[in-house]
């Protein structure tokens, strides 16, 4: 080829070969659907190779493309790390650190923590990318570090993109008593099938209630009135006295001090939430990557996390002996 693909062409292939769809290529890069169409076109038309095929709007890669998107991803990973190596001989932390991030994770302990954050490493620039859904993802061409439920799956790409775990979440049942007033008290578990449940997630693997009671582990499988991928809208519905809600232990904790929400059957405590890192599979962390995850390691599940407010992390998190 006279001309050469460029390295923001490179870019755009790698986001369409992750994201299957040049909607979501084009939303995560920031760029127009238009400009994705002309760099996979211009692609193609320098190699006179047919890369990417597209259905009902899904894109397809050729056996080709395939292979040209682990060459995209090896290159746009070397250049990076280029960048990472003179970084690396700076003493200032800095460069923008794009964290995917679910939305309460967000809320919760980033952006209560940004000033101090901020403080220490001013040079830093982040960016945080929320998503509610996909928590089978993996971090794609715009993460640096995605931060997702579950623990990775022992099968996939995940485990060699796994950085390391956050110490897992307790979880219970929590309900209004205008709610419980109305519609019964639950005093087993069984009885949750005729009350109105608040779901989480529509995938089935995560809206299923599991956890233990008296030393038995118990999964319960309702039928949810509702199901919405936030759990702090989920707490919201229950404050409202829609259901009855699996939430993690923090969140419902000023609720309950407040009485606005009751914890319901309270022998009984949901599997806890698993909170991982992963990165974007390069060789090495950069210099704000480590950053960043240093900062964290100090905070999360300890006394200064923010979700803790005041009250002893192991109310919340199962910690480490």
């Amino acid at each position: 080829m006279k001309e050469q693909v460029t390295l923001g062409q490179m870019k755009i292939f790698l986001a369409v070969g992750e994201t299957r769809t040049y909607t979501e290529a084009a939303a995560a890069l920031g760029v127009p659907i238009s400009q994705v169409s002309r760099a996979i076109s211009s692609i193609e038309a320098l190699s006179r190779l047919r890369l990417v095929g597209r259905t009902d709007g899904v894109v397809k890669l050729t056996a080709t493309g395939h292979a040209y998107l682990a060459s995209c991803r090896r290159v746009l990973t070397a250049v990076q790390d280029s960048s990472d190596v003179l970084l690396s001989h700076r003493s200032d932390v800095e460069g923008t650190l794009r964290v995917g991030v679910p939305p309460v994770f967000a809320r919760s302990v980033l952006i209560p923590l940004l000033p101090q954050l901020k403080r220490r490493h001013p040079k830093l620039r982040m960016e945080f990318l929320l998503y509610n859904s996909g928590w089978d993802r993996l971090p794609a061409a715009e993460h640096d570090l995605l931060i997702k439920i579950k623990t990775p799956n022992e099968a996939s790409r995940e485990t060699r993109v796994h950085l390391k775990p956050f110490p897992p979440i307790r979880q219970g049942l929590f309900a209004a008593p205008a709610y419980l007033a109305k519609c019964g008290q639950i005093d087993a578990l069984e009885s949750l099938a005729t009350h109105q449940c608040i779901g989480y997630s529509p995938h089935a693997e995560l809206n299923v209630w599991e956890g233990h009671l008296r030393g038995k582990r118990i999964r319960v499988d309702p039928a949810f009135d509702l199901i919405v991928s936030d759990a702090e809208m989920q707490l919201a519905m229950a404050q409202r006295g829609l259901g009855v809600a699996l939430l993690p232990l923090w969140l419902a904790h000023s609720s309950v001090v407040s009485e606005i929400l009751v914890r319901v059957l309270p022998e009984f405590e949901g599997v806890p939430i698993l909170f991982n890192v992963l990165h974007s599979g390069k060789s090495r962390l950069a210099a704000k990557e480590r950053a960043f995850l240093a900062f964290l390691d100090n905070i999360v599940s300890s006394p200064a996390d923010p979700r803790v407010q005041g009250q002893a992390p192991e109310d919340f998190f199962v910690l480490k002996s």
